[in-house]
């Protein structure tokens, strides 16, 4: 900037020059105070941009604490959250693995006792199936003899008259016992095919579940096999990597001669373990392959088992539903034939009789008609022929009155006839319809209440007979449950003491295992530490000799060792080098010591000559020797530590051989024990069955007396309804003829009436209807007029007010978009210019923190996804190899008690099968002799019913013709005394 002119007032002599002064001070003054409020305006806008830097770096400070503080609670909720994971994960675990264990030992026990009951449930439900069957067969038969013998002593005692009744009786007797026979042997089947299908239901469920959990448990196998495997060959690559490093430094510490011999011992090693290998695969192999087969030999067993079994059941099933449904389709055929015969035969002689009444009834009102008219008209021929001569005079006048009344009285006597003919008609129709529905009434009511009584003795028998084999059955059921729940319950019993007993014998030997392999180590690693010890010392004073002759040595061979210090040099790098690579797979402690002799021997060689090399190549060799004796015989100790562990473990195989061959000696014996039980209560169920049969017979004993005392009370009851029948047949006659004297008083009083009211009902009418027509007109006229005046009011309203509402609406709407238009426009500039700035950078930051954050998460995540993945491995393998022990005890003690009730079972079936079809055939041939006997009784009773029916028949239709007559004579004793009155 330039320096500005300065003005000194003493020089000014002048006005002209004061002038010029006074104008550039002016003017100087100006330039300030515009500097002044540039520099101003400057330092405001700066003020300004320092306090809204100031608030954005306070906004970006908080904006920091806060991601920082949410950071932090992020990093402590996923801290926590890792914690209750591990947490979570742990206790899922143990309760996953406690939880299937105890599933699956109770989903074991329940199977066990589900077969166990449908077993037995099975085998009871046959044998009482067996016993109602024989039971019921039996009873029929005996009561079947009883009835004949007992209709046949009635048969010879009774009259003629009452062998219908006693014939119908009988038949439907015979009727009822085969519905009865036939609903009880359907009953039975039912029973029977249900329980077979819930059986076979069972079973399916049952040997799907037990196939299930088979695959199951091989698959766990399987995996626990190939994970062992998996484990021996990591032990096994790891154990040859050792091996063979050590070998490695062995072989590049010392000599060649050492070399070959760690070859031979590496070789040594490895065909052992290759035979130990392959005794292992071939162990698993035969062990696979025998589990194999008896796997599959028992569900082949189980298939052909259950195939045989199904199509027994299905052909037993088809066969007898087929001969079931045949016998019911013929007997069905026929009873609807001859019923629908009968029926037809029936309707179409009533058909007939009410066509004829009906017909004679027309013709007789015809007659009748015609009768009156001719009288009608005779009268009016003599009367005209009488009073024509005196009434000439009068014809011309009364010649259009008497017209009118003669039509008048043609219509009124035509109308009187025709209504009476056809009340005549109605009534007969009535009368012949009140007695067909009284004779049925009484007939039905008759039926009815034979019926009725007869039912009702049968139901009480029935009730009393299925409350005393309900009683029976219930307390055999609960005999036989409480017999199968003690037997349940001893045997679990004694399982589980077998199991506890086996689980502490196995832990107790677990625990010597342990304990001797613990000891081992023990002394393994005593060994080893001794012999490290030993070597360190020994080291430690060969050190010691070596700085002892270097430092008497170092001042005589100082200027020989000149010369080959640079050779000596590169072996020594050549050994470090070789030393480092062979150090690297020794324990921490060797590699201390090791270092020490590394570095002295430097130092000693730098300083030895060539003498001392001599003497130093020769104390290696020796070095080199005794470390390779020790090395065999460390060797050695192993291989002899490795054969007393083989043979603990054949010893403790063998005991564990002798502990199972004592537990199956111990469950056999038990078995046997079991198996005599079963067989004193099977004699005991045997006394209890004869005692069942002795209560049997006596019940029979009671059936039979009860029945006769049946038919005595029906002979006695058939006497009151043959006198209560005959008391209704004179009511029957007493009110038709009351019937008939009421009808003719009802005629008269008729006729009277309806002349009155039909006058009385024309003037009514004619009034009223005027009336209704002059109100309807009027109330019509002012209901228009009042919905006009409505309409007109509410259509101006409704106008007026949407006009309005729509010129509000308008306005609002109007006002209120350009108010939100403005308002938009300004928010939007100021909220799109601040947000653009705040987003990037927030979006930035948040992207770099998210991708660090989410970095770390997944290492993090990764790392306890290994580690759970194989603390969860190693703790599966663990509890599947204890579990597969276990269940394959376990199999094999349920695939031997299956196998034995398997047996049991099949043979029980076979025997009942057998019997089963024994009593089908002769049950089949005492059906078809029932059949021939019920044939030829319902065949002579359908043919005394049909006489009968003629018979009753021919009497109704003779009083129906008689009453006609006396009707007939009735309208014309009706008509004489008419034909007087009009005369």
């Amino acid at each position: 900037m330039e320096q500005e002119p300065k003005l000194d007032p003493s020089t000014i002599t002048d006005v002209e020059t004061a002038k010029l002064a006074l104008r550039w001070a002016v003017e100087k003054i100006h330039t300030l105070q515009e500097e002044v409020g540039r520099l101003r305006e400057d330092t405001r806008n700066k003020n300004n941009l320092n306090r809204s830097l100031t608030e954005q770096v306070e906004q970006k400070t908080e904006i920091l604490k806060k991601w920082q503080g949410t950071i932090k609670t992020w990093e402590e909720n996923w801290k926590t959250q890792t914690a209750m994971e591990a947490d979570l994960k742990g206790k899922l675990r143990e309760q996953i693995l406690n939880e299937e264990a105890v599933n699956w030992k109770q989903a074991r026990a329940q199977f066990e006792k589900e077969i166990a009951a449908l077993k037995t449930e099975l085998g009871e439900r046959e044998a009482a199936i067996g016993a109602m069957k024989l039971n019921l067969i039996e009873e029929l038969k005996r009561s079947s003899e009883m009835k004949e013998a007992e209709l046949n002593n009635l048969l010879q005692r009774h009259l003629d008259n009452l062998a219908v009744k006693e014939t119908l009786l009988r038949e439907k007797y015979d009727h009822l016992e085969q519905e009865l026979i036939q609903t009880q042997r359907l009953r039975a089947e039912q029973e029977e095919l249900s329980l077979r299908e819930r059986h076979e239901a069972k079973l399916r469920e049952s040997s799907k579940l037990f196939e299930q959990k088979e695959a199951q448990l091989e698959k766990f196998r399987q995996e626990l096999e190939n994970e062992r495997l998996k484990a021996l060959e990591t032990m096994q690559a790891d154990a040859r990597e050792t091996l063979e490093a050590d070998r490695r430094a062995l072989a590049e510490e010392f000599s060649e001669r050492k070399a070959r011999a760690a070859a031979e011992m590496e070789k040594d090693f490895t065909q052992r373990l290759a035979r130990a290998e392959e005794e292992k695969k071939t162990e698993i192999e035969a062990f696979k392959t025998a589990s194999a087969g008896e796997l599959d030999a028992l569900r082949a067993r189980l298939r052909d088992y259950m195939a045989e079994r199904e199509q027994e059941h299905v052909d037993l099933r088809l066969e007898m539903e087929g001969q079931l449904a045949e016998l019911v389709k013929n007997r069905e055929e026929e009873t609807r034939r001859r019923y629908d015969k009968a029926l037809e035969e029936a309707r179409a002689q009533w058909d007939r009789a009410a066509a004829e009444t009906r017909a004679q009834a027309d013709a007789a009102a015809q007659k009748a008609a015609a009768r009156l008219e001719e009288e009608y008209k005779e009268k009016e021929a003599v009367f005209n022929a009488a009073g024509e001569e005196r009434l000439k005079t009068l014809r011309i006048a009364l010649e259009s009155e008497v017209r009118a009344r003669e039509e008048a009285l043609r219509a009124g006597i035509l109308k009187e006839q025709t209504a009476w003919t056809a009340r005549q008609q109605a009534a007969l129709e009535e009368a012949r319809k009140a007695l067909e529905e009284n004779q049925a009434r009484r007939l039905e009511g008759f039926r009815a209440g034979l019926e009725e009584a007869y039912l009702h003795k049968e139901k009480a028998l029935e009730d009393r007979i299925t409350a005393v084999q309900v009683k029976l059955k219930a307390e055999w059921l609960a005999r036989e449950e409480e017999w199968r729940l003690a037997k349940e319950s001893a045997l679990h019993e004694e399982k589980e003491k077998l199991k506890t007993e086996f689980e502490n014998h196995r832990s107790l030997l677990h625990k010597k295992l342990a304990q001797f392999e613990d000891e081992l180590k023990l002394k393994y690693a005593r060994k080893e530490t001794g012999l490290e010890a030993a070597d360190r010392a020994q080291l430690a004073k060969e050190a010691e000799e070596f700085k002892k002759e270097l430092e008497t040595e170092k001042a005589k061979l100082a200027e020989q060792a000149a010369a080959a210090r640079k050779e000596l040099e590169n072996k020594a790098l050549v050994m470090q080098a070789e030393q480092e690579a062979a150090a690297k797979a020794r324990e921490k402690k060797l590699r201390r010591s090791e270092e020490d002799l590394r570095e002295k021997y430097r130092a000693r060689l730098k300083a030895a000559e060539d003498a001392f090399e001599e003497k130093f190549e020769a104390e290696s060799k020796r070095l080199s020797a005794e470390f390779a004796e020790r090395v065999s015989a460390a060797e050695a100790e192993r291989l002899k530590v490795l054969e007393s562990k083989a043979a603990l473990e054949n010893g403790h195989a063998a005991r564990i051989r002798e502990m199972e061959a004592a537990s199956e000696d111990r469950v056999v014996r038990e078995r046997a024990k079991v198996g005599d039980a079963f067989k004193n209560r099977e004699l005991h169920l045997q006394a209890r069955e004869a005692d069942l049969e002795k209560l049997k017979a006596g019940l029979e004993q009671q059936h039979s007396e009860l029945k006769v005392n049946l038919y005595r009370e029906l002979q006695g009851k058939e006497h009151e309804l043959f006198g209560k029948l005959a008391a209704a047949k004179e009511e029957m006659y007493q009110a038709l003829n009351a019937h008939r004297e009421v009808l003719d008083r009802e005629y008269d009083e008729r006729i009277n009436g309806l002349h009155e009211k039909e006058s009385a009902l024309g003037a009514r009418f004619e009034g009223k209807l005027k009336t209704a027509l002059e109100g309807m007109k009027q109330g019509q006229q002012d209901e228009t007029e009042k919905m006009m005046l409505e309409f007109e009011g509410r259509k101006a309203e409704l106008e007026n007010r949407m006009r309005n509402r729509e010129q509000a609406l308008n306005a609002s709407l109007a006002e209120r978009q350009s108010r939100l238009e403005t308002e938009f426009m300004t928010r939007e500039k100021a909220a799109i210019a601040a947000q653009d700035k705040a987003f990037e950078k927030r979006r930035q930051d948040l992207e770099n923190a998210l991708a660090k954050k989410e970095r770390e998460l997944d290492r993090k995540y990764q790392e306890f996804v290994e580690k759970f993945s194989a603390e969860l491995h190693r703790e599966r393998s663990a509890w599947e190899t204890k579990k597969m022990e276990i269940l394959n005890n376990e199999r094999q003690a349920l695939r031997a008690d299956f196998e034995k009730k398997e047996a049991l079972i099949a043979q029980k079936l076979d025997e009942e099968l057998a019997k089963h079809r024994a009593d089908r055939v002769r049950r089949e041939e005492e059906f078809s002799v029932r059949k021939d006997e019920l044939e030829k009784n319902y065949y002579a009773e359908l043919e005394r019913s049909r006489a009968a029916l003629d018979k009753l028949r021919t009497e109704l239709e003779q009083k129906t013709a008689a009453q006609f007559r006396e009707l007939e004579e009735e309208k014309n004793r009706l008509a004489a005394l008419r034909s007087e009155k009009d005369k």
